[in-house]
């Protein structure tokens, strides 16, 4: 086996093969690439890894669900992207956001900041449970919408920059939805949250997991596995832990995202042409099919996505808390 990255949780550096040429399904970034399995932690590491100038490359113009994606697009894309808000993304926003002040007690007139907050719609969720709420982005112009349409203050930086951006100790809670699998330094990423944080303090990270009943179902069709190159590693419970841990957190804990957002990974995972870069940036007959299809898929998922959340406890997007303790600096 060629000489690879570490491991980005565990820090240790034997393989074995676990997906072999992968190709993206956004059909964005050419080529194939491995996912390979950390022998100690079980988390993912792609291969090859790419340098940190190549990721930005990545990444489509439309990759990330926002109201107003297409503004030069039709009428009927806007009109869905409403539709989806309201319906789907809008009370997953709203449920996550109780679900973590309910859990972490961090009080509900507290400060918070969402790493890789992209358009900011889950941070309105927060706001409006009387959270004083930040976002900050490594893109500049999710953090102007952020900023200019939803008037919520936002910085523009990579992970090293954030501790400096901020005094240490502001903010009651930290974070990061489905933003560590693409960062290609976790414990900088890690790092940088226990800074921001004021002891007592939390941080909430959501994460694909391939420890995951979904992703031994779907194998190399996982959505979270053919989301390379732009997914940098795919962690699991043991990976997470260790990560946290090492880097000063105290009572770490996985539990599980809410049903329905696994169930739009299921569906994307079914039909990789429902991603919302296909419909967003082309919004061509087939791309909506694609869409409605997955969006049935998904559906039809729930009663599986409930069983491997409650059930088996192996689920395909975890929700990882840690805390950092209330006498450290």
């Amino acid at each position: 086996m060629p000489d690879v990255h570490p491991c980005l949780y565990c820090g240790q550096d034997t393989f074995t093969i676990l997906h072999a040429g992968i190709e993206d399904r956004l059909r964005f970034a050419p080529g194939k690439r491995d996912w390979l399995q950390c022998r100690n932690c079980g988390s993912g590491i792609l291969s090859p890894f790419p340098k940190v100038s190549e990721i930005p490359g990545f990444y489509p113009p439309v990759y990330t669900f926002g109201l107003k994606q297409d503004e030069g697009g039709g009428t009927l894309q806007n009109f869905i992207a409403q539709l989806e808000f309201q319906v789907f993304y809008r009370p997953q926003y709203e449920s996550q956001a109780q679900r973590i002040l309910r859990l972490t007690r961090v009080p509900r007139n507290g400060k918070m900041i969402d790493v890789g907050c992209g358009r900011g719609l889950r941070l309105l969720s927060f706001r409006r449970l009387g959270m004083d709420v930040h976002g900050m982005d490594l893109i500049p112009e999710p953090i102007e919408y952020v900023k200019r349409e939803l008037n919520v203050p936002a910085i523009c930086t990579d992970m090293a920059g954030l501790p400096t951006a901020f005094d240490a100790g502001t903010f009651d809670l930290v974070t990061a939805f489905q933003v560590m699998e693409h960062v290609p330094d976790v414990d900088e990423m890690i790092s940088s949250c226990f800074a921001l944080l004021k002891p007592g303090g939390w941080c909430v990270i959501t994460t694909p997991m391939v420890d995951s009943m979904q992703s031994r179902f779907f194998g190399r069709r996982w959505a979270a596995a053919t989301e390379a190159p732009r997914h940098l590693s795919l962690p699991t419970k043991k990976g997470t832990r260790i990560a946290l841990e090492r880097r000063g957190f105290t009572n770490v804990w996985a539990s599980y995202d809410s049903a329905w957002m696994a169930a739009g990974h299921f569906g994307l995972s079914a039909f990789p042409g429902a991603a919302t870069t296909h419909f967003y940036q082309q919004g061509k007959l087939k791309a909506l099919t694609n869409r409605a299809l997955g969006a049935a898929a998904a559906l039809l998922s729930m009663p599986w996505c409930w069983l491997e959340n409650v059930v088996w406890q192996r689920p395909a997007l975890g929700m990882i808390f840690a805390m950092k303790a209330s006498g450290e600096p």
